[in-house]
């Protein structure tokens, strides 16, 4: 039995980008009014010894992490995953972007466009998201007792990979699949879940005011 305790942080407000590009949006910095909300997160941070912390590769997102826990970026392991994909599941997602925003996960993987391209079960563009980044964290749990974690990345993937690492860890919980699915993080918005690895009716989970 493990318990792992997963802390998930949205980055905070960044500055625009300059072009409208995969790596004008790679390199966009938090703005001073991110920077404010991402240390307001810090004293409850605090409270929390982290095994392991993780980040997105965007620049914002790496930017959130360093500030909020203040540990230098070589204890972070950036996670593409974490991020929106290159090809045609990046595609589509910006597409769906274009016309939901920075809406919850539910709105994603219920929009038309998203359920147009699945192939099967809990099998597409947005869905794999969460696939892909659950199994690439929980590669790095492998064999592991209890351990607290730390996770910095974007409002939709920050979620659908919690959600798909509580599925490779316990299996499908559909409790908190409901709250991540319907989870619309604000800027810097934090949360928490708690898995027991022995039993998925034990996953706890906790929205940060």
């Amino acid at each position: 039995m493990a318990i792992i305790t997963t802390i998930g942080l949205r980055h905070g407000n960044a500055h625009p980008a300059r072009h409208k590009t995969r790596r004008g949006d790679l390199i966009r910095d938090l703005s001073n009014e991110g920077i404010q909300q991402v240390l307001r997160r810090r004293p409850v941070l605090e409270s929390f010894t982290f095994d392991r912390e993780f980040s997105s590769i965007a620049q914002r997102a790496i930017q959130t992490a360093q500030r909020a826990t203040m540990r230098p970026l070589d204890r972070y392991i950036l996670l593409k995953e974490l991020y929106t994909p290159e090809g045609p599941d990046g595609a589509i997602i910006d597409t769906i972007f274009d016309e939901v925003g920075n809406a919850a996960p539910s709105a994603y993987l219920t929009h038309p466009l998203n359920l147009r391209h699945q192939v099967g079960w809990n099998d597409s563009p947005v869905g794999r998201i969460g696939t892909r980044a659950g199994c690439a964290l929980a590669g790095y749990l492998a064999g592991r007792t209890d351990q607290t974690i730390f996770v910095a990345a974007h409002g939709l993937y920050i979620q659908l990979a919690v959600k798909g690492l509580g599925e490779t860890l316990v299996g499908a919980n559909e409790e908190l699949g409901a709250f991540l699915d319907d989870l619309d993080l604000t800027e810097a918005g934090m949360f928490r879940v708690t898995f027991n690895t022995c039993d998925p009716a034990l996953t706890t989970f906790e929205l940060y005011p």
